[in-house]
């Protein structure tokens, strides 16, 4: 396999991790995240946090009902398009 030179771009990762972060970022995160849960009906709750370089957010069991359905019906699974689009 030929070997590939690359060349990074000056101050590419610092401003990339800056858009990541932003507030604009955080907010439709955290509204994918709850359309999520909305879809997913009672008993999920939805956690945001920092990392280092962007704002994540998940869809996570909040009651054993949420536990329970999750478990057998997958509804985390089902209810993942409601975030896409």
């Amino acid at each position: 396999m030929a070997r590939v030179e690359t060349k990074r771009l000056p101050g590419y990762k610092a401003k990339a991790v800056k858009i990541l972060r932003s507030p604009a970022v955080q907010a439709t995160v955290l509204n994918r995240a709850q359309r999520m849960q909305r879809a997913a009906g009672e008993g999920f709750a939805t956690s945001t946090y920092m990392r280092r370089d962007r704002a994540t957010a998940s869809v996570i069991t909040s009651t054993f009902r949420g536990r329970y359905r999750q478990a057998k019906y997958r509804t985390l699974s089902r209810a993942i398009d409601a975030a896409r689009g």
